[in-house]
């Protein structure tokens, strides 16, 4: 444990000297929200007041409504003095920035994107069951471009209950029993504690033929399972800013089903880009599948929406964004 402190402030003082030489006029830290990173947030944000103009925190996958709903009053007290610390706040999705503006409107809030790099192209394989490296279900994966296969329904995350993978196992379980003649394949590309539940479950429904884990795939491998995927089903109900999956699914050309979550809403349009549905619910989420598998003319205004719309995300662009809102926020600083 004391070793560990030690390495705490000697990277502080690293990061507080390496400011101090560069003359920076803002330091942007891309951190989380929890005790851990508040111990080390705010006394690294204190030192940095007196070497950088502006100092800017950078929240993935935060969670301000617990801060609005009582209780935990010291992690309160504790966020208040980060935020006291800093000169803005960048997050991922307008209810971030609504939410955090409740609990200290005097912090300037901006809202950003995570660019998306779109992958290179990449030749059909022979047996893609064998690049990926499947471990449950069969040997190899059916192609959306043969209405003839049964179609794949693509997870990728990790395996756990709040990403909605029991959800999703569930709702292929009521499409099997309630339309015996829809062919379906689920396939999750993932690593997680819930792995062994999922199958448990998909043996108790009678689907486990029907379901999929990859286990952890490589960017290679990744890539060719949406391009072989009919559609991507993200069913979480965990608060996230956007997904890196959600933009590798559009640049794939894919329809979405997924839950109204913070970003999502911020991009996708509901019977547009993507099917929204409420989170823990299979019954609604077997609804939108049956949608997406029966009607190609919807996946395939879906998914060409979806490839124009991911543009959004393009580095340069993003880029672009990130720096008006640092200027933003060293003008702020500095008046």
């Amino acid at each position: 444990m004391g070793e560990r402190v030690a390495g705490r402030v000697k990277d502080l003082l690293r990061i507080w000297w390496m400011a101090a030489r560069s003359s920076t006029d803002v330091v942007v830290v891309k951190t989380a929200h929890d005790w851990a990173t508040l111990a080390r947030d705010i006394p690294l944000m204190m030192g940095l007041r007196v070497v950088a103009s502006a100092r800017v925190i950078q929240f993935h996958g935060s969670q301000p409504e617990s801060l609005l709903q009582g209780g935990r009053p010291l992690f309160r007290v504790a966020t208040r003095l980060l935020l006291a610390t800093v000169s803005a706040v960048l997050v991922l999705s307008r209810e971030e920035k609504r939410l955090w503006g409740a609990f200290r409107p005097a912090t300037p809030i901006y809202v950003v994107k995570n660019p998306h790099r779109p992958r290179p192209a990449l030749p059909e394989p022979c047996g893609l069951g064998e690049e990926v490296g499947i471990g449950a279900g069969a040997s190899s994966l059916p192609g959306r471009t043969d209405e003839n296969d049964a179609p794949v329904v693509l997870f990728v995350g990790r395996l756990i209950a709040p990403k909605g993978v029991l959800d999703l196992v569930e709702a292929a379980g009521m499409l099997a029993a309630s339309t015996p003649d829809l062919p379906l394949r689920v396939v999750m590309a993932g690593d997680g504690p819930e792995a062994a539940s999922i199958m448990s479950r998909a043996r108790a429904l009678g689907i486990a033929d029907r379901v999929t884990l990859t286990g952890h795939v490589d960017t290679r491998a990744l890539g060719r399972l949406y391009g072989r995927a009919w559609f991507l089903a993200l069913p979480t109900s965990h608060p996230e800013g956007f997904p890196t999956v959600i933009a590798e699914a559009m640049a794939a050309g894919l329809p979405i089903v997924t839950t109204p979550i913070r970003g999502a809403v911020d991009y996708l349009e509901d019977g547009v880009n993507a099917l929204f549905i409420p989170a823990g619910e299979p019954a609604a989420l077997a609804r939108a599948m049956r949608r997406l598998l029966k009607d190609a003319e919807l996946r395939r205004s879906m998914g060409e929406r979806n490839r124009a719309r991911v543009a959004l995300f393009s580095p340069d662009r993003v880029a672009r964004e990130y720096l008006e809102a640092l200027r933003q926020a060293v003008e702020v600083a500095t008046a």
